[in-house]
């Protein structure tokens, strides 16, 4: 399910994607400070409260970056469906990302 409210720094959009095994995809959409609207996947784990990822480790993937000339809602909430609807294609880099990463731990 996709929330979207809008918090201190602007309009912001989340979903997160159940992987199994504790695992979850992250999709969050938000303004950055130098104006760019900017939609990340990341990956890591989750116990329903706490979302935890582990730097150069974990997947993580800027999907979208744009600069609209204001960031409202509905600008928000397509930039974020348009990510979406990358889900298969995102998966799947991840699964890549995720299987280089157990050969590199194999050949340590």
């Amino acid at each position: 399910m996709t929330q979207i409210h809008k918090s201190h720094y602007g309009w912001r959009a989340q979903t997160t994607i159940d992987l199994g095994a504790g695992r979850v995809l992250d999709f969050v959409t938000l303004k950055r400070s130098n104006g760019a609207l900017v939609t990340t996947a990341q990956c890591g784990t989750s116990d329903g409260n706490f979302f935890s990822f582990v730097v150069l480790q974990d997947f993580s993937e800027r999907v979208i970056t744009e600069t609209p000339a204001r960031v409202t809602e509905k600008v928000v909430a397509d930039q974020h469906r348009r990510a979406l609807l990358q889900l298969d294609a995102i998966k799947a880099r991840r699964a890549a990302h995720y299987a280089t990463k157990s050969t590199e731990t194999a050949d340590a």
